[in-house]
């Protein structure tokens, strides 16, 4: 707000093209996306958003979320900004063709948005996906990096007693048949990392003689033991 009071009168993005405050004079476009549509009108959709109503393209900046527009719109662009880990890691691929801002490293989104807005974000989407407050059950949170709290109890330790189980490395590998076969029957296990690579789920499909769909993206499949696992490969929050 204290922006737009100072600069909006200035106009100091007057003909730039980029999505940001209307306010400060510039023109916007908003794009959507999902990385994992294989639908090529998706696609071309997606690439006439690149492109203003006058025919002319964006000539500025793209701020971006997941890199989800930034490979799309290569060529179209001066730079751009990332703000999740997910886009960050991504972003490596072509750092030699944009000037970037890692946006996610900045003190404001790891030590404010990641343990604040992630925390209240998680417990609220456990909470939806199971219909239950859990006040009864323990949690493993799985986290590395710049965590506000340590713990230094193992996967391992902690399935003797733990009931959910929350992966938010970004890392690969991170539950798996090691950990399936110790942790305790409907024990809740979820992901607000790196989509489905922290959790094997593979194994869970392969080795289930039964999957139970109790609802929308809460399944529980029944191998040795029955492992309630929330929104399979997306993040539950």
């Amino acid at each position: 707000m204290a922006c737009r009071k100072k600069y909006g009168p200035l106009k100091i993005l007057q003909g730039a093209r980029f999505e940001t405050l209307l306010e400060l004079g510039a023109e916007v476009q908003w794009s959507s996306c999902n990385i994992f549509s294989t639908q090529n009108q998706k696609h071309a959709c997606i690439r006439q958003t690149l492109i203003f109503p006058d025919g002319k393209p964006l000539n500025i900046m793209i701020l971006d979320d997941a890199h989800g527009i930034s490979g799309t719109a290569e060529g179209h662009s001066r730079g751009l900004s990332e703000e999740t880990t997910r886009g960050v890691h991504n972003l490596c691929s072509v750092v030699s063709l944009y000037l970037q801002f890692n946006v996610y490293d900045s003190v404001t989104k790891i030590k404010f948005d990641n343990p604040y807005g992630c925390h209240e974000s998680l417990l609220d989407g456990i909470n939806r996906a199971a219909d239950d407050r859990h006040r009864d059950r323990s949690v493993q949170c799985v986290a590395g990096g710049n965590g506000r709290l340590r713990n230094d109890d193992t996967i391992e330790g902690a399935s003797k007693e733990a009931r959910i189980f929350v992966t938010t490395t970004g890392c690969t590998d991170i539950i798996t048949e090691e950990h399936f076969r110790t942790i305790k029957d409907d024990s809740i296990v979820c992901n607000i990392g790196h989509f489905d690579c922290e959790i094997v789920v593979t194994w869970l499909q392969a080795n289930a003689v039964e999957k139970v769909n109790i609802k929308l993206q809460v399944e529980r499949p029944v191998g040795e033991k029955g492992i309630i696992l929330f929104c399979w490969w997306k993040d539950v929050w």
